[in-house]
């Protein structure tokens, strides 16, 4: 099946599109940007003023995170040739040219996230969970620690800290040169996350009140002022008014996304940006520290999505916060199917919200039900060219915002905990009952797919209720919980203590029990494995273990490795489509459709 055509839908795989934008604080005519004009997702230097880009990195791999100094003269990315995501933070002139080293003398290490201070222009990064790097010192933690953010002339940096809870529970400030702890800030266990250091004060998230809210911390003397926007969901700082006197925030209330400013002063909040779809950079509860107001005029850069739009980069403003103009355009992707906001209800009566997308035409259909990965995430309406190659392909698809989802509660969110995989499995379940239900899928042609936690849940659901599914899809996914442990970083292991009460050791029954490994034998149908050689959040040693025991139990089971790391393919166009194309096949075959 398909449109017409029949290739078309590999068109939006290669759509150039804008992945993130940063401008220089101090020079306000250089920015960067992460585009995939080339194929591949990479670096490019950005002049502001004109629009034009010109390609800084050419790494096979793609990259897809990178900073810009405030005085613009380098650009950073964390450089790791095997996509494992391990490294050094490496500069390159944005002018061109070879790039540097930025800690020579170290071992390669995991980081994501790199800052500066606004004025000195002093950075500062984490490494590996457990220690901090600035200004050429590198001071450890007992506890792990991440998201470093510098105060405006770099002498005191605030980085969130995992003390008691397995996630970021506090913020330290800690003196830039000797790692002295000088202020913590603690919210009675909530999850807190720095997002930018100026004028003395610290600007945060927190979840103390079941939904994520702005907080204003000063180090200084402990001060704390709360921040309530008036609007429901989650709402989460993104970024802070060059003056000083604004806060730009990101609300996510059950999956639909809107961007407003709030008014330090007078307590007003404006809605600004009047399009559906997805704002920002991110749409986790953790944002990329500025890059949304222009450091001179003040402008409001949005990074804009839909279901049918690319991503681009716009800039609002005006009372109705209305688009002003598009700075830097996306491509123009084939004629694509709209998503389509939709609740269902669980086994236990809880509401669960989804998107769907449905061919042309009327159902019922063959259907795929898609698990994105997290957990602690949320789908919002988004440019997903997979979504729609499975709608051109005659397919329903539905993507679940699952138990464990973000801007739904913190009980919905937490349910999960002590209870790994169980109510996500139920509510992929009720999913698929409600898609047959409204006469939208064929009871006996529903495929399960997923990434990452998805690519987990996928395969635990395949063997904790086996009838319901046609055939499966897990990408980048964990297999055994035990083996995992073992074998992956620091910060997952963390997040395994959390979610199931300790150690393997100290917890053997509550891993077994949402292993997929142990449901093995369950399984009946048709499985797709997609795995990453260098991945080190669901590594593939791991995996090998699950793969050998279900080819001795007989089991219909294939494996497609890819020499990338947790990331995959997505970085680039081409290989992003054959591993579409691959699943496609694979689905079609294992439910005989054409």
């Amino acid at each position: 099946m398909g449109q017409p055509g029949g290739q078309q839908w590999r068109r939006r795989f290669g759509t150039p599109l804008i992945a993130r934008t940063q401008v220089a604080g101090a020079c306000p005519g250089r920015g960067l940007v992460v585009t995939n004009r080339s194929g591949t997702f990479q670096l490019y230097a950005w002049e502001v003023d004109s629009g034009a880009l010109r390609q800084l990195t050419e790494r096979p791999a793609g990259t897809i995170h990178g900073v810009i100094e405030p005085s613009g003269g380098r650009v950073f990315f964390l450089d790791d040739p095997s996509g494992g995501e391990r490294g050094h933070w490496t500069a390159v002139p944005w002018a061109g040219g070879a790039g540097t080293s930025l800690t020579p003398q170290l071992a390669p290490y995991r980081s994501s996230q790199l800052s500066f201070a606004r004025v000195s222009g002093a950075a500062a990064f984490c490494g590996d969970g457990r220690w901090l790097w600035c200004a050429g010192t590198v001071t450890r933690f007992p506890y792990l620690v991440e998201c470093p953010v510098l105060e405006d002339i770099g002498q005191v940096v605030v980085l969130a800290a995992a003390t008691a809870h397995g996630y970021p529970d506090t913020l330290l400030a800690v003196a830039a040169g000797s790692g002295e702890v000088l202020a913590r800030l603690a919210d009675d266990g909530a999850l807190l996350q720095p997002v930018a250091f100026r004028h003395g004060r610290v600007l945060a998230a927190t979840d103390r009140t079941g939904d994520v809210r702005p907080l204003l911390w000063r180090p200084a003397d402990g001060a704390v002022r709360r921040v309530d926007a008036g609007l429901p969901g989650d709402v989460v700082p993104l970024d802070w008014s060059p003056d000083g006197r604004r806060l730009l925030l990101l609300q996510t209330h059950r999956g639909i996304q809107r961007l407003h400013e709030y008014h330090l002063g007078t307590g007003r909040t404006r809605r600004t940006g009047d399009r559906s779809g997805s704002y920002g950079h991110s749409i986790s509860f953790s944002a990329d520290p500025g890059g949304y107001y222009h450091p001179r005029t003040g402008e409001v850069f949005a990074l804009w999505q839909d279901g049918t739009h690319p991503p681009r980069l716009l800039t609002l403003g005006g009372p109705s916060g209305a688009v002003r103009r598009v700075v830097l355009p996306a491509g123009s992707p084939p004629r694509s199917h709209r998503w389509r906001s939709v609740t269902f209800t669980s086994a236990d009566g809880t509401p669960v919200q989804g998107w769907l997308l449905t061919p042309r035409g009327n159902g019922p259909w063959p259907a795929v039900v898609h698990l994105r990965g997290g957990p602690h995430l949320v789908t919002t309406e988004s440019w997903l060219p997979a979504a729609q190659a499975w709608a051109d392909h005659g397919f329903a698809f539905l993507t679940i915002n699952y138990r464990g989802s973000t801007s739904f509660g913190r009980d919905f969110q937490e349910q999960i905990v002590g209870r790994q995989g169980e109510l996500e499995v139920t509510d992929a379940a009720a999913g698929r009952d409600w898609l047959v239900a409204n006469g939208l899928a064929r009871p006996d042609q529903v495929a399960l797919t997923g990434w990452s936690y998805g690519g987990y849940l996928t395969l635990l659901a395949l063997g904790r209720c086996p009838d319901l599914w046609a055939a499966g899809i897990a990408a980048v996914a964990v297999a055994d919980l035990q083996a995992t442990y073992q074998q992956t970083t620091e910060q997952s292991r963390a997040f395994m203590r959390r979610m199931l009460g300790g150690t393997p050791h100290e917890c053997p029954h509550a891993y077994a029990t949402a292993s997929p490994l142990s449901y093995a034998a369950a399984v009946r149908v048709p499985i797709l494995v997609i795995q990453g050689r260098h991945d080190p959040r669901c590594p593939p040693g791991q995996m090998q273990g699950y793969l050998s025991v279900m080819r001795d139990l007989g089991k219909a089971i294939d494996v497609e490795w890819i020499e990338h790391g947790h990331v995959g393919p997505r970085a680039s166009a081409e290989h992003a489509a054959q591993v579409q194309d691959r699943q496609i096949q694979f689905i079609q075959s294992a439910l005989a459709t054409p």
